[in-house]
């Protein structure tokens, strides 16, 4: 069985049970593979991305929506109706805040190009 702890922002401890020894403990960092703002008409869709959630785990097309109140929302897409994944609060709002530092190094980055 596998379980997940939360360390400082950013950060995730997967720990594995029944492992000699005890439980093997590994960390890992929230990382966004590319990310691409979404055209205008989106709606709330601020951009989709693909992240690495660990050197385990990577999550693709994931969308990064505004929220009516402000706050930031990560969705995973959806198969045959239903959710793929979810995410724990504090991986959500991870995701969000990496996603967003994402966004804005490639804004700069094209307005460079650009001028």
């Amino acid at each position: 069985m596998t379980g997940v702890s939360f360390l400082p922002r950013g950060e995730y401890r997967l720990g594995r049970r029944g492992c000699i020894g005890g439980a093997e403990q590994w960390r890992r960092q929230v990382r966004i593979i590319s990310i691409r703002p979404e055209a205008p008409g989106g709606g709330n869709t601020i951009a989709r991305f693909d992240a690495e959630i660990s050197a385990d785990v990577r999550m693709f097309n994931l969308k990064l929506v505004r929220s009516r109140d402000g706050s930031l929302r990560v969705y995973a897409p959806s198969a045959y109706g239903t959710n793929v994944a979810t995410f724990a609060p504090e991986l959500a709002a991870d995701l969000a805040a990496e996603a967003m530092k994402s966004l804005g190094e490639k804004t700069k980055n094209a307005a460079r190009a650009a001028a």
